[in-house]
């Protein structure tokens, strides 16, 4: 193998029969199993690793077959509640990933491990406990592995789960600005998204030739007479190329608000 990484080793034609583990320059890994279900039979040895890798495999099927539980009670069951039940599987994934590489922060195999620890579904239903678990396994191949691709790629992707948790706080703590836009009105005034600081602003992207979007606009202007009176302002950024048609649309929707603005630029907007 050209250096330390993430390797697949793949039997026959069946997918399921493919294994992702690490390896670097002078390991010797020896897998045996049994090929009608390798993913949960694989046993590992010549890694320290190797029983690690057995508990994640079987931790990571019973998740799945979890899922799939879940899966099946759709409609008799809410979205928060199929969460929580598999959240349940998950959390003891993340939990034993999370263990196994603070106990060896610099183990190869931990590439495979740090995948669990990942704010895959949403800052919103991340532990950010792990965020210190990523952060310890980067320092610690920082120096093991300096100038590995794959080190260097964590490390790039650490940082950017980092940037994105700060993001994420200030967007909560409503403390992050709103990028500002800045576009022509339907009269070629100038129009700022900032003009309206210190209102509740919804902004609105849409364009005249997108159904769904003239499809939700009666609720839209429903909403904005409700509101209005409260200080309740729409922002609508069009993303049409005609001037014409954008305007017609205004008209035949009853889209009664001022700020509507375009660059006619489409989708290169």
């Amino acid at each position: 193998i050209p250096g330390m990484g993430l390797y697949i080793l793949q039997i026959g034609s069946n997918p399921d029969n493919g294994l992702v583990f690490t390896a670097q320059p002078g390991d010797s890994i020896f897998m045996k199993g049994d090929l009608n279900d390798l993913f949960t039979s694989v046993q590992v040895t010549g890694v320290e690793w190797g029983n690690d890798y057995q508990t994640y495999m079987r931790l990571l099927k019973k998740m799945m077959d979890g899922q799939n539980e879940i899966m099946q009670k759709q409609g008799q069951l809410s979205q928060d509640e199929m969460l929580k039940e598999y959240m349940v599987y998950k959390n003891e994934v993340d939990q034993f990933a999370a263990k196994q590489i603070l106990k060896d922060p610099s183990s190869s195999f931990n590439l495979v491990l740090s995948n669990s620890l990942m704010p895959t579904m949403g800052y919103q239903y991340w532990d950010t406990t792990y965020l210190q678990v990523l952060k310890t396994m980067n320092n610690a191949y920082t120096r093991k592995y300096s100038g590995n691709p794959l080190a260097n790629s964590f490390d790039m992707q650490v940082n950017s789960v980092m940037s994105g948790y700060e993001d994420y706080k200030l967007v909560i703590s409503g403390k992050k600005k709103a990028v500002e836009l800045v576009m022509l009105d339907t009269e070629d005034k100038e129009r700022r998204l900032s003009d309206l600081k210190g209102k509740v602003v919804l902004i609105d992207f849409w364009a005249s030739w997108c159904g769904p979007c003239r499809k939700e606009n009666p609720k839209v202007v429903a909403l904005y007479n409700k509101y209005k009176s409260k200080g309740f302002e729409i922002f609508s950024v069009s993303l049409d190329e005609r001037k014409a048609d954008w305007l017609v649309a205004i008209e035949q929707d009853g889209l009664i608000w001022p700020n509507h603005v375009s660059d006619l630029k489409g989708w290169k907007s």
